[in-house]
């Protein structure tokens, strides 16, 4: 009975002293960065972490944007143990100057020994596109046009093209 009572305590001792694998996952499934900006993605480190740091590999897959010219993303990212159990990287949008569509790309983290991958594991990161443009009054536009032309090779300019000239000199 007493072997059995120090096998009891010993194995109360060796759990308390197994370290508790961390369970590492992003704060949310998506973030929005506008070009020329950038923004903190965060991630939570949950569970018991007796190291002094550990480091938490990353990775992005391009989708419709592409690294480097639509963005910039840290590969890794050190946690270090007495701190908040949230570590932030920072993720860049680069600003091109060119009109076009939103894109997008997927930030993940990668499974590596010393954590466990949480949920979620990888997010969207969304490049918002430029707005659309003002629609054109393209009616407008083209008579006017013709009437210049009109107007520069010395024509009779109808009375509709006087009006719109006079509006548009």
């Amino acid at each position: 009975m007493t072997a059995f009572l120090y096998l009891c305590i010993v194995l109360q001792l060796l759990h308390l002293t197994v370290a508790q694998v961390p369970i590492v996952s992003f704060e949310s499934t998506a973030v929005s960065i506008p070009e020329g900006t950038s923004a903190d993605v965060c991630l939570t480190i949950d569970g018991l972490v007796f190291i002094s740091s550990l480091l938490i590999s990353l990775g992005a897959t391009d989708q419709s944007a592409i690294a480097p010219d639509d963005y910039t993303a840290p590969s890794s990212v050190t946690y270090f143990s007495g701190e908040s159990n949230i570590v932030c990287v920072n993720v860049t949008a680069i600003q091109d100057n060119v009109d076009e569509p939103s894109k997008d790309f997927t930030y993940s983290i990668n499974p590596v020994m010393g954590y466990v991958l949480g949920t979620p594991s990888s997010i969207i990161i969304t490049i918002p596109g430029a707005p659309p443009p003002p629609p054109c009054p393209c009616k407008d536009r083209i008579a006017t046009l013709a009437c210049k032309d009109m107007e520069n090779n010395g024509e009779y300019l109808p009375m509709p093209c006087r009006e719109l000239l006079g509006n548009n000199p």
